[in-house]
């Protein structure tokens, strides 16, 4: 297994896995399907593991990929919260388009999916 395991390509297959097609998972991450693609076969083949079953109608998770983006989405999510400054109500308010007069700045780009629902929850 190699020293280095890009952060991109983790990432990669954390969305493939949870988009259910690599479409879906280039458009969240804002990347090419082929780049993405390209990622998640040179992760598998770091790992020595299949981790998506590809067919014409989007992709799948192996037992082993499912497993590790179910790990991988729990440690993203932790990532990115400790990315967000510390007033989570004003940035979701903020985001929403609502008023808010707090002092915290939004965030260039809008919360993931799993972040905002952490967040909510």
């Amino acid at each position: 297994m190699s020293a280095h395991i890009s952060h991109r390509a983790m990432r990669a297959l954390e969305a493939a896995i949870r988009h259910g097609s690599l479409a879906g998972a280039a458009g969240e991450l804002r990347v090419t399907p082929t780049a993405l693609s390209h990622a998640i076969k040179t992760l598998e083949g770091q790992l020595g593991l299949t981790l998506l079953i590809r067919s014409p109608r989007g992709v799948s998770a192996t037992a082993e990929g499912q497993h590790l983006a179910e790990r991988l989405s729990g440690a993203f999510a932790e990532i990115d919260l400790c990315r967000l400054p510390s007033q989570h109500p004003a940035i979701l308010s903020r985001l929403r388009g609502s008023s808010y007069d707090g002092s915290a700045e939004a965030p260039k780009a809008a919360l993931s999916p799993r972040v905002e629902a952490i967040l909510t929850s």
